[in-house]
């Protein structure tokens, strides 16, 4: 079995409780789409940008993040949780076991 604790970064600077309207950060493939394997794009690999303000475990392994997917390498347009994704990354490393 594998263990592993687990934060949220959703707050930026902005703050506040409107979280879709106060989300930058956005998130770029590694891979331009014409080189991703369609079957294997559920887990294509993304680079994000942007600054969290608060966490909610701050020593977590890994982590549920807000982002704007962006194809482009430039801020997805226009706020609200439309253009919203949810990602998770690791942030010590893979947990084993």
């Amino acid at each position: 079995a594998c263990f592993a604790t687990s934060g949220q970064w959703m707050t930026e600077r902005r703050g506040g409780s409107d979280v879709a309207n106060g989300t930058d950060t956005y998130a770029v493939p590694e891979l331009p789409a014409n080189e991703r394997d369609p079957a294997e794009d559920v887990w294509s690999t993304h680079q994000l940008f942007g600054y969290k303000w608060f966490t909610s475990a701050t020593d977590a392994d890994m982590a549920i993040t807000l982002a704007r997917p962006s194809a482009s390498g430039s801020p997805a347009p226009g706020p609200g949780n439309g253009s919203l994704a949810a990602y998770f990354l690791w942030t010590r490393g893979k947990a084993s076991g």
